[in-house]
């Protein structure tokens, strides 16, 4: 008779790993305000999401031919930034104070603008305070990396 294996914690860990990233889209964690109000990184994050989706606004008026492809990137960049704002007392506050400089690549641009948002995110999960706000800046991470690629395939 042969036992039975159960699989090691290694195996659990990597298939969470995988798996996590494949998940990401699927919704936001939910966060109270309270925690919204304690975490200053919160408030970073969502300047920089609405600075993000700013730039892809000049984006599309510079190159409507592109629409098909940066429309759907700028509406998961606005939930990104209704998920960050939920719970903020004034999200407002966050704005972003300078319009985004207009290059003369706007996709090089979008690409550069997406791996600094990608960069901030990664390193604002260290620095998060609450562990929903880790998990929700996670959830952002992986979807601007897949903003990465896409922009990486366009003309």
């Amino acid at each position: 008779m042969r036992a039975i294996r159960r699989p090691t914690r290694r195996a659990v860990l990597l298939a969470g790993a995988v798996g996590v990233p494949m998940l990401a889209g699927c919704a936001a964690p939910v966060v109270t305000t309270r925690e919204a109000e304690r975490d200053p990184v919160r408030r970073e994050n969502l300047g920089d999401e609405l600075t993000l989706i700013a730039s892809y606004r000049a984006a599309l008026t510079a190159r409507p031919d592109l629409a098909t492809t940066l429309t759907p990137i700028m509406a998961a960049h606005e939930d990104h930034a209704r998920a960050l704002a939920a719970g903020l007392p004034d999200p407002t506050s966050a704005m972003p104070s300078a319009a985004p400089s207009e290059g003369t690549d706007v996709v090089a641009t979008l690409r550069e603008a997406e791996r600094a948002g990608l960069t901030m995110r990664t390193s604002s999960v260290n620095r998060a305070s609450e562990g929903d706000l880790a998990a929700l800046l996670s959830w952002i991470s992986s979807s601007e990396a897949q903003h990465v690629a896409l922009l990486g395939m366009l003309p």
